[in-house]
């Protein structure tokens, strides 16, 4: 892997209940999920990781564009780690902590 990407949504909903943001957030990760990259869902973000640079970030705008169209707004933090020789991956760095 060269490039890891946390992706964390939040959309801002016409309901404004937990549910639809909850919705809003469950159909970017079945977007990510259809992708078929390696991923990790966590309580704030959702990590992907992959070989190429250009897909991540397509990726990546692919979600914010994918809450837009569903939400009144959506705010998307992002942070990337990117190495030409490769990166740790996210078996890595969490698999002995994984039960």
């Amino acid at each position: 892997m060269k490039i890891s990407v946390a992706i964390q949504i939040l959309p801002t909903t016409k309901e404004g209940t937990t549910e639809s943001v909850v919705q809003v957030v469950d159909r970017v990760i079945e977007y990510i999920q259809s992708e078929k990259v390696d991923y990790v869902v966590t309580p704030f973000e959702t990590v992907i990781e992959l070989d190429d640079f250009d897909k991540a970030f397509e990726i990546l705008k692919n979600c914010v564009k994918l809450a837009g169209e569903i939400s009144e707004q959506v705010a998307c933090y992002s942070k990337t780690f990117y190495s030409e020789k490769g990166i740790l991956t996210i078996e890595e760095k969490t698999g002995k902590y994984q039960g």
